[in-house]
């Protein structure tokens, strides 16, 4: 499913889509279709800030002159991990958009229906695949960490959690406090969601229901995730309580572009992208 969208939509979070002048929500709008789309994405996601987060990881490894790639093969992979994060949140908002729309048409406003379900298999899908995107690149932003503050050196870090093993030594203290902080309220819960998907249980309660219910003038969907992902045993976890996927999802994205834009600010590697070795 890939559909074109107007040039006048907005989309709010839980798959509220608006188009033109029709009366928003009062939630977050999360993606649009008014700015320019990269790297052949159908919808643009925003940051909290109505900036664009495509843009943003489009110009990640920005090389400014002629380079092998050879000598830049990190920071290309933390680009590639970056968007293939954004595209799979942008997977979600469609899959979110098309199953609100199914509860627009068949349950209009007026219609005394105000809660309902639908089958997603697809849904989890996307969460899957997003997850593993996102944690890898935690990993190559180690491995660019690695390249630049410990050039000729052997035993590089195997991974994030390696690297914050060893406290990030070498990396100017002020970003390795921002890497730290960011492992510490994103990376480990996603270590966790990730984890249980690859290791141990899918995330759902075995029916991949995805709710329905009445906000303000529109239909929203939410697909829960569970709390305690660690627990890895569905008698054990708690959904009620856990966050809503798409949002959980938007959230980790807009987090590791910002820290990825980061990276590239640091001197030493933003140096290295304004002057390619010759």
């Amino acid at each position: 499913m890939y559909r074109e969208y107007s040039p006048e939509t907005d989309i709010f979070e839980n798959g509220i889509l608006i188009i033109g002048a029709e009366d928003p929500p009062s939630s977050r709008k999360i993606a649009t279709n008014k700015l320019p789309v990269y790297s052949n994405f159908n919808i643009t996601v925003l940051d909290n800030d109505g900036l664009s987060l495509n843009e943003m990881a489009v110009g990640l490894a920005l090389v400014k002159g002629p380079h092998s790639h050879a000598d830049y093969y990190d920071e290309y992979d933390l680009r590639y991990w970056v968007l293939s994060s954004l595209y799979r949140v942008t997977r979600l908002i469609e899959l979110y958009v098309w199953n609100v729309e199914v509860f627009e048409n068949q349950y209009p406003l007026g219609t005394t229906t105000s809660r309902g379900n639908i089958h997603g298999l697809n849904v989890y899908y996307e969460i899957d695949a997003f997850l593993t995107s996102a944690r890898r690149v935690y990993d190559t932003l180690s491995y660019v960490l690695w390249k630049h503050y410990h050039p000729s050196e052997t035993g590089r870090w195997d991974g994030m959690k390696s690297a914050v093993k060893r406290s990030l030594s070498g990396v100017p203290s002020g970003f390795a406090g921002q890497v730290l902080d960011s492992w510490n309220q994103f990376g480990l819960r996603l270590r966790d969601y990730r984890d249980c998907v690859i290791h141990h249980i899918p995330l759902h309660e075995t029916n991949e229901t995805c709710w329905l219910s009445r906000y303000e003038k529109h239909w929203q969907m939410t697909v829960k995730l569970p709390a305690n992902p660690e627990k890895k045993s569905r008698r054990l976890m708690d959904y009620d309580s856990g966050p809503d996927a798409l949002s959980y999802c938007y959230e980790v994205a807009n987090h590791l572009v910002k820290l990825c834009t980061a990276l590239n600010q640091q001197e030493k590697i933003a140096s290295y992208l304004a002057l390619p070795p010759r």
